[in-house]
């Protein structure tokens, strides 16, 4: 037994999908999660090499804790990377879910009012 959609369903479908691939569409080209940089161990070495060398050149003191190992650096910027990549999907779902939980809400609701109007023979007292 097959249930057919009603035509408000298909219109949410319609909208679901539309907005789905309009919010793909922005969040592609407007975010950088996919342009964030992951550099290997070596080259975090070699710039981090670097970065010292200029430093001592320049006679400058930047603070930074001469205890703190590559690979623990190495390793923080892992995990700030990978944060920020999250943060990024966490508020694509955020902007596409929460429209189309929305109007779906808001459809439902509409139909549940209309539904107890038309019971009650539209009588409003």
């Amino acid at each position: 037994m097959t249930k057919k959609l009603s035509g408000w369903f298909r219109l949410f479908i319609v909208f679901a999908v539309m907005w789905t691939v309009g919010s793909i569409t922005v969040f592609y080209f407007n975010f950088t999660w996919h342009k964030i940089e992951v550099i290997d161990i070596e080259e975090w070495e070699g710039r981090h090499k670097a970065h010292k060398e200029l430093t001592d050149l320049l006679g400058i003191d930047v603070g930074v804790d001469e205890e703190v190992s590559i690979e623990e650096s190495y390793k923080l910027y892992l995990r700030e990377n990978h944060n920020a990549r999250m943060k990024v999907v966490y508020l694509f779902l955020l902007y596409w879910l929460a429209p189309i939980g929305f109007v779906y809400g808001a459809g439902w609701t509409t139909g549940w009012v209309i539904r107890g109007v038309r019971k009650e023979g539209g009588n409003i007292d």
